[in-house]
């Protein structure tokens, strides 16, 4: 029995011995040879997914991190995946009016992604205003509190919103207080 337990016990070893030699990458062995020469060192990428838009000459390709990209000898063009023109962009419902521009024409929107899914510029926060006459009604703004910094000539002031500049005829140069 005792020769049994032996024998296991020899096997279990031999097992554990060559599962550890399999484990290993690489033997080195010196022979006192003299190794390759040193040069530039190859560049290796981690496996971090934070994507990026490369782009070679016409060419536009998502890559999974910027070192991928430079490796296959693209330019990152902007951070995140590329976008093809009629591929879907998914926005919120959130209402945050803002004013878009396309060329001349200008139009409201209900948020900042809608008037960019739409290939507007956002022009300034609030809705889009037409030009008015003097003697036309007033316009009337909400009370939302989000200050911007505008201009009328030499004059710089701080209001409270876009529209409110707006209506005193300032333009917009900045958002936040002046």
């Amino acid at each position: 029995m005792r020769s049994i337990f032996l024998d296991w016990r020899r096997g279990a070893l031999l097992v554990a011995a060559l599962v550890l030699l399999s484990s290993c990458d690489t033997v080195v062995v010196d022979e006192g040879r003299p190794g390759p020469l040193p040069g530039p060192a190859e560049s290796y990428c981690t496996r971090e997914y934070d994507p990026v838009c490369g782009r070679r000459g016409g060419e536009s390709r998502t890559f999974a991190n910027a070192c991928l990209a430079d490796r296959a000898g693209y330019r990152i063009a902007h951070p995140g995946q590329c976008r093809r023109p009629a591929e879907p962009r998914f926005c919120t419902r959130e209402y945050d009016p803002v004013c878009g521009r396309r060329g001349e024409r200008t139009r409201t929107f209900p948020n900042e992604c809608e008037a960019q899914s739409a290939g507007y510029r956002v022009v300034h926060g609030g809705e889009c205003r037409p030009r008015r006459d003097r003697d036309e009604e007033p316009a009337f703004c909400t009370r939302e509190y989000r200050p911007v910094c505008a201009r009328q000539g030499e004059s710089v002031r701080t209001f409270p919103n876009a529209c409110e500049a707006g209506v005193a005829r300032y333009r917009v140069i900045q958002e936040g207080p002046c």
